[in-house]
C-alpha cells in the first residue's frame, strides 16, 4: 500500500529549518514567529540607550538549547518599525566582527542588529576573545559602530565567561550598565500548543495538529512535560511518526477507501452554497473547523454526533485519512447520466428521456466529481448557474424515486462515470453496489480504484430544496440540502468507515 497519504508533522525546531520549509510551501513567516514579550522589552530598552548615547552594545543572550534564541533575534524585523537584522555567520572568524561591522554599509534603518550565528556553544579562544572585544569598544565609539551585537549562547557557564571577560575589557562601554548577561527564557508553556498549530496550518496548506492525530488534551501535556519549544516540537514529531505507523498497520491488508460524499439536488447555486459552506481549498475537502465548531456546540445534543465526540481529538485525523470529501452534482449532470443510462423504469415520467453519450460525457467533465476523479490533487473548478424551473422539475421526477431505493440512480451515474473515465484514457473498473470494499462489511454505492492503490468510494445522497415539489397547497416540504442535513449525512457515513477500519477504538 502507498504510504504517501500518511502525511507526516515535521515542525521546524531551529530557525533554519523554519526558513527553509517556509520557502518551499510559500508560507509568510511573519505570520509563524511569535514574540517573546520581555525579551522584547529588553530589546527595545537597549536599542534606545544605543539611539540616546549614540554608543554600541554588545548583549550575551543567554538561553537553553531549543528555547527558540534564534527564531527570535532574525524574527525582531517583524515585531520593530526601522530595523534591519545582519547575520554574522560562523565561517567568519571572530577576529572579523568589528571590521565586518565597520565595512557593512547602513540601511536607511535605524537601528542594525548583528546577530552571531551558529555560535551557541562557542570554541573560540581566550586571546581571540579578548582582542575582538576591544576592537568593538573602540568601534562603538564611532557612528559606524552604532549598533546593537547579540551573541546567543546556550552553555550557562560559557555565556557567564565571555559576559565577564567582556565587562573586565570594556564594562559598561561594551555591554551597558543594566545586567552582564540577559537570560532568554523563551515562549511560555501556555504558548507551546497555540505556536505549533500556527506553523503547522502555514506549513501545511491549513491543516492543524489535530489533522496529524494530535488532539488539544495530547498538545497541551507535551508542553507541560517539554522543557523548550524545540523539545515540544520533538516531541509531536515523534507522537506524529507513531501514530502514522499504528495506522499503517491497520491499513496494510486493506485498501484505503477515500470517503467522497455525492448530493445529487435541484437547484445549482443551493448546491454550491451547501457545499461551499462544509468544504474548504480548492478539492472540495471538509473545512475541519467548521465540524469541530459543530461537534463542541453543547447545545446540539443529536444522538448522532455521540460517536464523533467520543473521537474529537481525533476526529480531523481520521477525516484526512478517508480523505473525506463533499460534492455537488448538478440536476443537469443527474439527468444526463439517467437519460443516458438510465433503466427505462426510472425514465417513464421524464419529459426528455434520452441523451447522447457526447454530451453526457461532456457534461460530467464539468462536474469536481468528475475531475477529482481522474485528479484526486489538482483545483477543482465549478460555475454555478441558475437552474431552469424545467429542468429542476425534471430532476424532482427521478430524485423521488430515491425514497424507494436509489439503486437504479446510483447505477445510470456510475456507468456515466465509467464511460467517462474510458474516454479519459483511464479503462477502470467501475462498481455500482454489489461489491464489499476487501476485508470489509461495507458496500459503497459506487467504487472507483485509483492508479495509488486506494478507492475512491462514492455515497450518493439524492436531496432538494422541496421548492419544486407540487404540494396542492399544503406546506412546503422541507430543504433536505441544508448545510445541517448534509452534515448529518456526512458525518455518520464517514462514521461507518471509521468503525469498520478499526480506526479509532
Amino acid at each position: 500500500m502507498n504510504e504517501d497519504f500518511l502525511k507526516h508533522l515535521s515542525l521546524p525546531g531551529r530557525f533554519e529549518q523554519l526558513q527553509r520549509e517556509s520557502l518551499k510551501t510559500g508560507s509568510d513567516i511573519s505570520g509563524i514567529i511569535q514574540p517573546v514579550k520581555s525579551a522584547c522589552n529588553e530589546i527595545e530598552i537597549t536599542l534606545r540607550e544605543i539611539q540616546t548615547s549614540g554608543l554600541g552594545r554588545l548583549l550575551i543572550l543567554h538561553g537553553t538549547s531549543g528555547s527558540g534564541k534564534s527564531t527570535f533575534l532574525h524574527g525582531l524585523k517583524y515585531f520593530f518599525d526601522n530595523v534591519d537584522i545582519i547575520s554574522f555567520k560562523k565561517e567568519q572568524p571572530i577576529l572579523s566582527l568589528a571590521t565586518f561591522i565597520s565595512n557593512d554599509t547602513p540601511k536607511d534603518t535605524k537601528h542594525r542588529i548583528y546577530v552571531i550565528d551558529d555560535r551557541d556553544n562557542p570554541n573560540e579562544t581566550d586571546s581571540d576573545l579578548k582582542v575582538s572585544f576591544e576592537a568593538l569598544r573602540n568601534l562603538f565609539r564611532i557612528d559606524q559602530g552604532k549598533a546593537l551585537i547579540v551573541w546567543p549562547i546556550t552553555d550557562l557557564e560559557v555565556s557567564t565567561k565571555i559576559a565577564e571577560m567582556a565587562w573586565h575589557i570594556g564594562r559598561d562601554s561594551l555591554l551597558g550598565t543594566r545586567y552582564k548577561r540577559y537570560d532568554f527564557t523563551g515562549l511560555s508553556k501556555d504558548n507551546f500548543s497555540e505556536v505549533a498549530d500556527i506553523t503547522t496550518r502555514s506549513l501545511n496548506a491549513g491543516e492543524n495538529l489535530e489533522s496529524f492525530g494530535i488532539g488539544s488534551e495530547t498538545a497541551m501535556q507535551m508542553a507541560r512535560e517539554s522543557e523548550t519549544i524545540g523539545e515540544f516540537y520533538s516531541r509531536l514529531n515523534a507522537y506524529s511518526a507513531q501514530r502514522n505507523s499504528q495506522t499503517y498497520n491497520i491499513l496494510k491488508t486493506k485498501i484505503r477507501p477515500r470517503v467522497w460524499i455525492v448530493v445529487p439536488g435541484d437547484d445549482s447555486k443551493e448546491l454550491d452554497r451547501t457545499v461551499s459552506s462544509l468544504t474548504q481549498g480548492t478539492r472540495n475537502r471538509l473545512d475541519i473547523d467548521k465540524i469541530a465548531e459543530f461537534l463542541d456546540n453543547k447545545d446540539n445534543k443529536s444522538n448522532y454526533l455521540n460517536d464523533w465526540r467520543k473521537r474529537r481529538n481525533d476526529m480531523a485525523y481520521l477525516m484526512r485519512i478517508l480523505d473525506v470529501r463533499l460534492f455537488e452534482l448538478t440536476p443537469n449532470a443527474a439527468l444526463a447520466a439517467v437519460r443516458t443510462y438510465g433503466a427505462e423504469k426510472i425514465k417513464t415520467d421524464l419529459k426528455k428521456k434520452t441523451e447522447k453519450i457526447e454530451n453526457c460525457i461532456e457534461t460530467i467533465a464539468k462536474t469536481r466529481v468528475g475531475q477529482a476523479i481522474l485528479n484526486p490533487e489538482e483545483s477543482l473548478t465549478f460555475r454555478p448557474r441558475e437552474t431552469a424551473d424545467e429542468m429542476a422539475k425534471e430532476y424532482m421526477t427521478i430524485q423521488q424515486l430515491a425514497a424507494k431505493g436509489d439503486n437504479a440512480l446510483n447505477l445510470s451515474l456510475s456507468e456515466a462515470l465509467k464511460e467517462f473515465l474510458l474516454k479519459s484514457g483511464n479503462d477502470v473498473t467501475v462498481t455500482c453496489e454489489k461489491q464489499n470494499l476487501p476485508n470489509s462489511q461495507l458496500c459503497p454505492d459506487i467504487q472507483i480504484p485509483l492508479t495509488d492503490g486506494s478507492i475512491v468510494c462514492l455515497e450518493l445522497t439524492w436531496r432538494s430544496t422541496g421548492k419544486h415539489i407540487a404540494t396542492k397547497g399544503e406546506r412546503r416540504p422541507q430543504n433536505t440540502l441544508s448545510p445541517g442535513h448534509i452534515m448529518m449525512y456526512l458525518l455518520d457515513k464517514s462514521m461507518e468507515y471509521v468503525k469498520d477500519l478499526k480506526l479509532s477504538e
